[in-house]
């Protein structure tokens, strides 16, 4: 993955992989929700705008991944919630987390992908409608992140998490981690930082992801303050549902990946980013 910087009217973005989202004009968050403060890379960055034919390569990608999960990974036919193999004792662990209004069946292409280039047994649990709280879906996160410890004996959990479901990791981690079985969090377009685009959806859900919500400034605090997790950070430049400066926590650029080549949706499929997890579960 190259290293490149991200030109634009507010500020320079030092990268490890550069997108954007073609769907989100960039609104920068308010003044009390402030981005994090990316370092340059010296010597491998270059600056380049965001340009109409890079905007369209997204939307194009975008439309053949919305149609891939309609009409593959329909919200209609999720898969079975949990390949329930607790045969490997002590083994790497990772828990696919959906995003608003889908189900674990999005995840297929990250879970093949993981396995084929580490050892691990992948899960993806079904988190229920959008009428429940953040806190109720990381409750069955944090569930069988247990019935993970106590069937196999292993620590070494980590979480994906696509959209919301970045949110319901977070929570996860930082709220319901006492015994510390969760080591990293990897976050795919994740509104962290709330977004401003919240009000086109519904939920109770949706009203905690509201920018000026105290419950977003809170869980940015509690992230920032946990040394015992590991956050790994995605955002995507042209992402109309989560402007990229949203999705990210922390300033080590070394964990964040922010992308002009995906959009919300595409990181589902992107080699780039499936690449950015392995690295990321790696620690390098």
């Amino acid at each position: 993955m190259s290293i490149q910087t991200l030109k634009t009217k507010d500020h320079d973005l030092g990268t490890h992989t550069h997108s954007f989202d073609f769907f989100t004009q960039n609104h920068p968050p308010s003044s009390k929700a402030p981005p994090p403060s990316l370092p340059h890379k010296k010597g491998k960055t270059h600056g380049h705008d965001i340009s109409v034919s890079q905007r369209a390569r997204v939307a194009v990608k975008e439309a053949w991944a919305l149609a891939k999960l309609c009409y593959f990974y329909p919200q209609s036919k999720p898969q079975p919630v949990i390949e329930k193999d607790f045969s490997k004792k002590n083994d790497l662990h990772v828990v696919f987390i959906h995003g608003y209004l889908h189900n674990n069946s999005g995840w297929e292409f990250h879970r093949e992908k993981l396995e084929e280039s580490m050892k691990a047994h992948t899960y993806a649990p079904n988190l229920g409608t959008p009428f429940q709280s953040i806190a109720e879906k990381a409750a069955k996160v944090d569930s069988l992140v247990h019935e993970i410890f106590e069937k196999t004996g292993s620590r070494n959990i980590v979480l994906v998490g696509h959209s919301l479901g970045g949110v319901v990791a977070s929570h996860a981690s930082t709220y319901l981690n006492q015994d510390k079985l969760i080591q990293k969090v990897i976050t795919l377009a994740s509104p962290l930082r709330g977004t401003p685009k919240y009000h086109y959806a519904f939920g109770e859900c949706i009203e905690e992801i509201n920018p000026d919500c105290i419950s977003v400034k809170n869980l940015v605090s509690r992230i920032e303050k946990n040394k015992s997790v590991g956050y790994y950070n995605v955002g995507c430049i042209y992402d109309l549902m989560v402007p990229y400066e949203y999705a990210l926590v922390g300033s080590n650029s070394k964990k964040h990946m922010v992308t002009d080549n995906e959009g919300h949706l595409s990181t589902l499929f992107s080699d780039d980013v499936a690449e950015f997890i392995a690295k990321s579960i790696r620690g390098s």
